[in-house]
């Protein structure tokens, strides 16, 4: 039988997520209360709901786009008891 070599996972290259926080500081109040899905720098898009902005970036075929909900500011930084 022929001796199988460990396969190495192949590594993915990550985005700089510097751009992603660079936006949320300088766009991010615009936005709150909302979800947004950014690519880089870039505004995909934003909506009320996860699910209709995750579908919209799959869409858009941005390369592992940050999806993330930007909170108001009167709503707790923290979910839990």
């Amino acid at each position: 039988m022929p001796q199988l070599s460990p396969m190495k996972p192949t590594r993915i290259p990550e985005p700089d997520p510097a751009l992603n926080l660079r936006w949320i500081e300088e766009h991010g109040a615009e936005y709150a209360g909302s979800w947004v899905a950014l690519d880089g720098d870039r505004l995909i898009v934003s909506g009320q709901t996860e699910g209709e902005v995750a579908s919209a970036a799959r869409a858009d075929c941005a390369y592992l786009p940050l999806v993330i909900y930007l909170p108001r500011r009167d709503e707790p930084d923290e979910i839990g008891f």
